[in-house]
């Protein structure tokens, strides 16, 4: 397995902190690993800022690349930490009190606002560890 995720893109902006990349999803998406994951391949263009390797102008064709195991803590972040919180939460009132399933489900959804509130708090420092890399083709 590839130690890198990789998108094709083009430079659309240029900026002090780097590089805005606009990335077009291709049929390559539909046999990458990585696609179940990843949120390039849910529509058909993103923009990324991307930190550059090499000197770029508007317009070039370049490659963007991020750390694997970057794509699978976003993923554990956005969709298996909540769902953890969320069924935990289920399971222990279930357990432990006599509330009506409603009730359950209410508290449940409620325990996921403080999780995203964290997450939202935290979000430059989450984001300083997030860092796409562009380099041209």
């Amino acid at each position: 397995m590839s130690e890198q995720i990789e998108h094709q893109g083009v430079v659309t902006e240029i900026g002090a902190t780097g590089v805005v990349v606009k990335i077009m999803q291709t049929a390559a998406c539909s046999a990458c690993g990585a696609r179940s994951s990843c949120i390039a391949s849910e529509s058909s263009e993103k923009f990324i800022e991307a930190q550059p390797l090499t000197e770029m102008q508007i317009g070039d064709e370049v490659q963007v690349r991020v750390a694997r195991k970057l794509g699978f803590k976003a993923v554990l972040l956005a969709f298996v930490l909540p769902f953890l919180l969320l069924f935990g939460t289920v399971a222990l009132l279930s357990l432990l009190t006599e509330l009506n399933d409603g009730m359950i489900g209410t508290i449940a959804l409620c325990t996921l606002l403080p999780y995203y509130l964290l997450v939202r708090l935290f979000r430059g420092k989450i984001e300083k560890q997030f860092v796409f890399y562009a380099e041209k083709k």
